[in-house]
């Protein structure tokens, strides 16, 4: 029998043979197994998972509701696939779903390219590294469990989040050093749905668009930047920023190597204008004390002359 395939990103959905299986339309019921799901690397005690699931609910109402839930769950899985509903393992204090080859887990091959590929750099990406980004941002197909606003599914959807936005990096990263700006430019696109307000990307898409010749989006791109910070954080570009309008508009922006894109992976510092400034704020403020520090001097010399 064909195994289960289940899909967190975005809709919920549980897929037999190309078709939608049934039994999981319960709200509880598809919170229940998404929730073991997600967390299937470990066990769960019941208490806790009543707790996390119907917080809400007086102890014993909870507990209920839990078996009442685990059953409805397991009938479904044995009628759709009996081989995956052996994976759900039931004890008297505990419980854990371990998929097997009887799955096939959206989040589950996200989080593995994720994980294969967070420590390659920019310069260490390969055609073939590519095509898993590729594969890995194309299964995000929406935030984890639309429509569910449980507190463990807003923590784990922030997670996934930051792990899709640092793939799209990476293929922005990739499609710049590869001259492949129309894709790059797709890509970044994706990156300001997520956050109209993300800095890095706008200024990777100016950088897109002045290299594809378009020096005009380059800029319109800079300006949508400028909105997008006062609308969303009340701020202004940062230096950097500025400083790349500045050479798009003056003509003077070389294209980049792979070790300057990588850099843009790095926290940004703050601009030599303001380091120069703290340090001669610093460099008064010695002044002060050194000031402070004679007069004191001078102070203890006049008292021994007059005692002497």
């Amino acid at each position: 029998m064909a195994g289960l395939k289940v899909a967190l990103f975005g809709r919920f959905r549980v897929i037999q043979d190309a078709h939608q299986s049934e039994g999981f339309e319960g709200q509880r019921v598809r919170e229940l197994l998404s929730y073991l799901l997600v967390f299937r690397d470990r066990p769960h005690g019941r208490e806790s998972l009543a707790e996390i699931l119907w917080g809400n609910l007086p102890p014993e109402k909870s507990k209920k509701n839990l078996r009442q839930t685990l059953w409805r769950l397991k009938t479904a899985l044995t009628e759709q696939c009996p081989p995956a509903a052996a994976d759900l393992r039931c004890e008297l204090e505990w419980i854990q779903l371990a998929p097997s080859q009887a799955w096939w887990l959206d989040v589950a091959v996200f989080e593995q390219t994720f994980l294969s590929l967070k420590n390659q750099r920019a310069s260490q990406l390969n055609p073939e590294h590519f095509a898993q980004l590729q594969m890995g941002v194309d299964l995000y197909a929406g935030d984890l469990l639309q429509g569910c606003y449980q507190d463990w599914c807003l923590a784990e959807r922030e997670r996934y989040q930051t792990m899709y936005l640092l793939l799209l990096n990476k293929l922005v990263q990739y499609c710049e050093a590869h001259q492949d700006y129309e894709t790059g430019l797709a890509y970044g696109e994706r990156l300001l749905q997520h956050d109209r307000a993300y800095e890095r990307a706008h200024r990777m898409m100016m950088r897109l668009y002045f290299q594809a010749g378009d020096r005009t989006q380059a800029l319109r791109q800079y300006q949508r930047c400028v909105v997008a910070l006062r609308d969303e954080l009340g701020v202004g570009p940062s230096d950097r920023t500025i400083q790349l309008s500045e050479q798009i508009r003056s003509d003077r922006l070389h294209r980049p190597t792979l070790r300057t894109l990588e850099k843009n992976d790095w926290p940004e510092g703050p601009s030599l204008e303001d380091t120069a400034k703290r340090l001669n704020e610093f460099a008064t403020t010695l002044t002060h004390i050194q000031a402070q520090i004679q007069q004191e001097i001078d102070s203890i010399h006049s008292h021994i002359d007059l005692s002497s």
